[in-house]
């Protein structure tokens, strides 16, 4: 009669398949999760260059507007302060036109230099005064910044002034979401 004796060696070898394949399955696991993290992140990097290459489309459709215009990288500081009236009286157009459309919050100018004695908001009242331009620094024309997040996008424009005729160095500033 023969006795049959068992090993196991045929179990060890099935152990040890399986734990090769189990690590595996938690290298292949590892590797995906970490190319789509990869992934979404140089998604997340492109969202933001194409915001940017938005805002810095906006800056040049935004001076180009005749509403404000008065050439190439030219801003009217009259047009700026009939244009502030004109849309607070159609904001309901203008929240459409730049809210809905293009995505804006806000639209601002500054007169950069020469400096202005007092830093406040233009309006119609200085207009009148002997010391304009240098007795307000901003144009606030759009001001939509109740909703959400956004972010700055500025660049360098010409302000003229008709009145004295002359050019002065002022900022373009707008709030994009």
């Amino acid at each position: 009669m023969v006795v049959r004796q068992y090993t196991n060696k045929g179990q060890v070898q099935n152990l040890e398949s399986i734990l090769v394949v189990v690590i595996l399955v938690i290298l292949i696991t590892l590797g995906i999760f970490f190319y789509f993290k990869f992934f979404a992140k140089n998604i997340e990097n492109t969202g933001v260059q194409l915001s940017e290459i938005k805002g810095t489309v906006l800056l040049d459709r935004i001076t180009s507007l005749p509403e404000f215009s008065c050439g190439i990288n030219c801003v009217d500081t009259t047009k700026l302060l009939s244009s502030k009236n004109i849309i607070e009286s159609n904001m309901k157009y203008y929240n459409k036109l730049f809210g809905s459309n293009f995505g804006i919050k806000l639209i601002r100018f500054e007169q950069l230099y020469p400096q202005s004695k007092v830093n406040k908001e233009c309006d119609n009242s200085d207009f009148t005064q002997g010391d304009y331009p240098f007795n307000c620094k901003t144009y606030t024309v759009y001001n939509k910044l109740s909703d959400g997040d956004f972010y700055e996008i500025s660049t360098v424009v010409s302000l003229y002034y008709p009145h004295s005729d002359k050019f002065m160095l002022g900022m373009v500033i707008i709030g994009v979401n």
